[in-house]
């Protein structure tokens, strides 16, 4: 309230820094620490913060003190996990403040399995829910045809899944199987209806998950080979190579 009423009264300036476009921060980032940077860096940095600042600085001061960006032959280069540091988890964490547990249902749930079609959502959690988290900001529609919705930042998908007991992860995910067995599913969301399957410790047959596989192979090679090593397993084999 105090910091509020000093730009009221005049007596400081208010500015409002917009989210960077993928160039600027790309910029923004060399200048910052002083040579090249891995475009695979690039890339992540930007997926995770969408050109946000504070976030942006705080995840890349975060690689850089704990050693998981560092400078090879010249070019800074991730060689370690790149989460987001207990700071920006909390400061992050104040945007749940006052959440009613039907809204943070229907958090956890985006969390879990973003982007959902919002028909799915609406028949867990009801539509003044998502509409109250809209209006918060916490929830945004991609737009699509299809109206997916998705958290309205990547990293509050960390901070809710921080907060997850594994007896609540798996009711959530068995709700998320049920409401959407009913419907006819695109071929991405039915993928992850696999993976959600297998997270809730719900059988899973050996066809689907070599099916699931093939279509991760070129997007994702670790899980298609957990995938296809469970495939393996059910059928009582011992190598992925099928897929």
């Amino acid at each position: 309230d105090a910091i509020v009423a000093l730009w009221k009264d005049g007596l400081c300036e208010r500015l409002d820094l917009e989210p960077l476009t993928r160039a600027a921060l790309d910029r923004l980032v060399i200048e910052a620490l002083g040579g090249p940077v891995d475009g695979q860096f690039q890339h992540l940095l930007w997926s995770r913060t969408l050109g946000n600042v504070l976030f942006a600085r705080e995840l890349l001061a975060a690689a850089v003190e704990g050693g998981t960006l560092v400078a090879r032959s010249g070019i800074w280069t991730l060689t370690g996990p790149f989460t987001a540091p207990p700071r920006l988890r909390e400061l992050i964490a104040g945007r749940l403040l006052g959440v009613r547990p039907d809204e943070r249902t229907a958090l956890d749930l985006l969390a879990l399995g973003e982007p959902l079609p919002v028909d799915v959502l609406l028949e867990i959690v009801g539509e003044q829910t998502l509409e109250s988290l809209e209006e918060r900001g916490l929830l945004v529609l991609d737009g699509s045809a299809r109206a997916d919705a998705r958290l309205s930042h990547p990293l509050l998908a960390d901070v809710l899944l921080d907060a997850l007991g594994p007896i609540r992860r798996r009711r959530l995910l068995r709700d998320l199987v049920t409401a959407v067995s009913a419907r006819p599913l695109p071929v991405d969301v039915g993928d992850r209806v696999v993976r959600w399957r297998i997270d809730a410790g719900l059988d899973v047959s050996a066809g689907e998950l070599l099916t699931t596989a093939r279509r991760y192979v070129l997007v994702d090679a670790p899980l298609a080979e957990s995938l296809a090593r469970r495939a393996m397993d059910a059928e009582g084999g011992d190598s992925p190579a099928a897929i």
